[in-house]
C-alpha cells in the first residue's frame, strides 16, 4: 500500500489484516462492527486475490472465519504499523476509527494508490 505524502511512505501489513483495511479503503462507509461476518465472503474474495502463497481454500476461509471473530485485534495491529511506519503528523487519519459502532477509515482516497 503506497501513500501520497511527500515522502511516499509505504506500509506492509501482513495479508489477514490488510484483507480488512483493503476492504474498509474500498467502502468508505465503513462496516457495523457486530456485522462483520456479513461482509464475510467479500473478505474473503479481498483474500483469496491478494493471496501470495497457494494455501489450500480451506486455510484461506478459516483465515477469514479468524479475522471475523478477531477484528478488534487486526485493527489494533494495524494501525500499530500506522503509527509505526508514518509520521504522528499523518499517522491519525489512516487508522481505522471506531465511530459510533463502526469501523471506518476516514481518510480521503485519492491520498492512496494501490488499492
Amino acid at each position: 500500500l503506497y501513500f501520497k505524502d511527500p515522502l511516499n511512505h509505504t506500509l506492509r501489513i501482513p495479508p489477514i489484516p490488510f484483507t480488512l483495511y483493503k476492504y474498509l479503503l474500498l467502502h468508505p462507509d465503513g462496516v457495523v462492527a457486530q456485522n462483520i461476518f456479513s461482509i464475510k465472503e467479500e473478505l474473503f474474495e479481498i483474500y483469496y486475490k491478494g493471496k501470495i502463497s497457494r494455501g489450500t481454500e480451506e486455510e484461506s476461509i478459516n483465515s477469514i472465519e479468524n479475522l471475523c471473530y478477531k477484528t478488534s485485534e487486526s485493527v489494533s495491529t494495524i494501525n500499530a504499523l500506522i503509527s509505526k511506519s508514518l509520521p504522528s503528523s499523518i499517522a491519525e487519519q489512516y487508522k481505522i476509527q471506531n465511530i459510533k459502532g463502526r469501523y471506518i477509515i476516514t481518510l480521503d482516497r485519492d491520498l492512496v494508490k494501490g488499492i
